[in-house]
């Protein structure tokens, strides 16, 4: 669980060998923030738990490199039967403007929005409105397709420090590789 509260329960048994969405958040805002130089981000998530709780961080982690709170849009967790074309948030990021656009959503949701946002990025990317597009992996086989894909700029994977799996896909040295393939890849 990404969640930083999770360890913080003194369940002695509880351990976490994942970054956390605090530690991610930092690594993340200061690669969009600092390294990019973006100053619209908005925030594109799940009214879950997952997307309130994670994009609490990267607000938090925001707010700590003294950058004005990203623009949050979210989607209901129901999408399929709200709102299953996602129109009205993605009318929502065009009305804002933004030069980047974070995704924090779960997979199914999160491959429906890609593919419905994919054109219209490229479009703003061809003008030079959104200057990076990229996504945070966590599992070796969405960070090969990344790494490959020549519409990613920034690619983010996570690397199990006790050589164990990554998310139960690959083996640290399996995850380096592909982060390593990413590199070389200009990402």
């Amino acid at each position: 669980d990404p969640d930083p509260t999770f360890t913080e329960t003194n369940i002695p048994w509880v351990i976490r060998v994942i970054a956390d969405d605090r530690q991610s958040s930092y690594a993340l805002v200061d690669h969009i923030y600092k390294k990019e130089g973006h100053t619209r981000v908005a925030v594109l998530r799940a009214n879950n738990r997952y997307g309130r709780f994670g994009v609490g961080e990267f607000r938090a982690a925001s707010d700590r490199l003294g950058r004005s709170a990203p623009i949050e849009v979210n989607y209901e967790v129901a999408y399929n039967h709200v709102n299953p074309d996602f129109e009205m948030q993605l009318r929502r990021l065009r009305n804002v403007k933004p030069d980047a656009v974070v995704l924090w959503a779960d997979a199914e949701p999160a491959a429906r929005l890609l593919k419905r946002m994919r054109d219209e990025l490229s479009e703003l990317k061809s003008r030079g409105v959104v200057r990076a597009v990229g996504c945070s992996c966590h599992t070796n086989a969405a960070l090969k397709v990344a790494a490959e894909h020549p519409w990613v700029d920034v690619v983010l994977g996570r690397i199990n420090p006790e050589k164990q799996k990554m998310d139960g896909d690959a083996t640290v040295d399996e995850t380096a590789a592909t982060l390593r393939l990413a590199r070389a890849n200009g990402k």
